[in-house]
């Protein structure tokens, strides 16, 4: 019971209080691993510390005793050679019937939309076996490979997609109506007729480019709205304006942000 009200980062140091709290890490339902937080102060080269980090998660998920885990978290940016390993700790939360999953493989150098990356900037696919998690209610994925198409998950309520170039944003969404409530589409690239329907009562798009400057909003229940990026035009359609309750716009340097409660 204290270990599921601390964060991960300070779930590790209970290890130290004493023999019987050495193994109990271990049985938390909320894992997360960031490579901004490891520190290996045996190695000091990039590549031998990224190899270090990797090597670390999974001795960590071979010691989970647990079969149900609450949270699981990898961020990992741009992980090229490690393509394997990150699968197997994917299938290992699945295995473990994760509620919510993030995967954040976006690199700290990209800038802050998709201007100029390459389909090869990603290197991690979904394993097939998520599509059809049925515990998965929470799911947040960056710069991974992934066919929208597929998803046969009817309880997800919130998605959030980053570093993506969105095709089929009215296929991903149809599967995961009606419980769907928030959307975050974040630095992607989306189709030229762009739009979203459905339930979603909480949306958010940050640095996206939309080639048509147009997007179409048929969200009926909505009452938080937050954008920023280049001046676009929103059509909202079947939209009660009474239900909105936070509106946030944000045009950049050059336009002023407006912000509305």
């Amino acid at each position: 019971m204290i270990l599921s009200f601390l964060s991960f980062k300070d779930n590790i140091k209970t290890s130290v209080l004493s023999k019987r709290w050495r193994n109990l890490c271990y049985e938390t339902g909320n894992i997360s691993f960031k490579e901004s937080e490891y520190a290996d102060h045996s190695v000091s080269d990039f590549i031998s510390r990224r190899v270090s980090f990797v090597r670390y998660m999974l001795n960590w998920v071979s010691r989970v005793p647990i079969q149900f885990i609450k949270r699981f978290e990898i961020c990992l940016g741009y992980p090229v050679g490690f393509e394997a390993e990150i699968k197997s700790l994917i299938e290992f939360s699945i295995s473990r019937q994760v509620k919510k999953l993030v995967l954040d493989f976006s690199s700290p150098y990209w800038r802050n939309t998709w201007d100029g990356l390459r389909y090869d900037d990603f290197v991690i696919e979904l394993p097939a076996l998520i599509y059809g998690l049925q515990t998965l209610e929470s799911l947040k994925i960056y710069a991974c490979w992934f066919d929208p198409s597929r998803f046969a998950n009817l309880g997800l309520r919130k998605l959030s997609i980053g570093w993506f170039r969105l095709e089929k944003i009215k296929s991903l969404l149809s599967k995961f109506c009606p419980l769907l409530e928030s959307l975050s589409i974040i630095s992607c690239y989306l189709d030229e007729i762009f739009m979203i329907a459905g339930q979603i009562r909480e949306l958010i798009i940050e640095n996206c480019i939309f080639p048509s400057m147009y997007c179409l909003l048929n969200l009926p229940n909505i009452d938080v709205f937050k954008y920023s990026g280049n001046v676009i035009v929103f059509d909202f359609q079947k939209v009660n304006m009474r239900l909105l309750k936070d509106v946030y716009l944000d045009f950049g340097n050059d336009e002023p942000t407006y912000i509305f409660n």
